[in-house]
């Protein structure tokens, strides 16, 4: 089913280049799929495309920096998080998730 839904997130990306829609849709899916490398390529696209239209990007930062830890590219996905961590759109439980993600980095950055 995860498979299933990372084709049609794909496909909806394919259909819709550059629709934010499209691609969130396409990154969620690469990561229930656990397809990280792509799930983080599409996240890369998010956040140009929210920095080109001038929107803020933390959102996007968050989840592109838990796809880099979840391929154990911990540098990455630090400076993706801080970035995150600066940006001022973030929940309070999107704020202490981060939180808890940058700490588990520094704590054992080759665990990952």
């Amino acid at each position: 089913l995860n498979d299933e839904a990372y084709a049609a997130g794909r496909r909806a990306m394919e259909l819709a280049p550059g629709d934010v829609g499209a691609l969130w849709l396409a990154a969620r899916s690469a990561n229930a799929a656990r397809a990280f490398q792509s799930e983080s390529a599409i996240l890369e696209q998010l956040v140009s495309l929210s920095e080109a239209r001038g929107a803020d990007a933390g959102f996007y930062q968050l989840y592109i920096g838990k796809s880099y830890a979840r391929q154990g590219l911990s540098r990455p996905a630090l400076r993706a998080l801080e970035k995150a961590a600066a940006a001022p759109g973030l929940s309070a439980e999107q704020r202490n998730e981060l939180e808890r993600e940058i700490a588990d980095i520094r704590a054992n950055p080759a665990a990952l």
